[in-house]
């Protein structure tokens, strides 16, 4: 088996709106904003890798995102939060309308 690392990083952004995710990019988020601010996003990259040899295969990826925030008219005062992750904690991708983990992981030093 050959040894190899590959890996590639995209803006995805073009490739979302084409497949009709265009809504996010228009103010889409909305929904999530408890002050009334107006979220979009503004581009999405994507970056991957995969690495094998003797030891086997590991592979990683990572989605970013841009997004705007704007105040809307009729809205209360933004004022910030701050959030302050201080401790490990769990994540997971899950494809939500079957509920299959896609991938687990733990961030345990910060």
């Amino acid at each position: 088996m050959p040894k190899f690392d590959i890996g590639s990083n995209q803006d995805i952004t073009r490739l979302l709106k084409s497949k009709g995710l265009d809504y996010m990019f228009d103010y889409g988020f909305n929904a999530i904003a408890s002050d009334g601010s107006l979220l979009k996003v503004t581009q999405v990259l994507q970056e991957t890798r995969v690495s094998t040899d003797e030891g086997g295969t590991l592979g990683a990826a990572v989605t970013m995102m841009g997004i705007d925030a704007a105040l809307n008219p009729d809205a209360p005062e933004f004022k910030p939060v701050e959030i302050t992750l201080d401790r490990p904690f769990l994540f997971m991708i899950e494809e939500t309308s079957t509920g299959t983990i896609l991938f687990i992981g733990a961030v345990t030093k910060l």
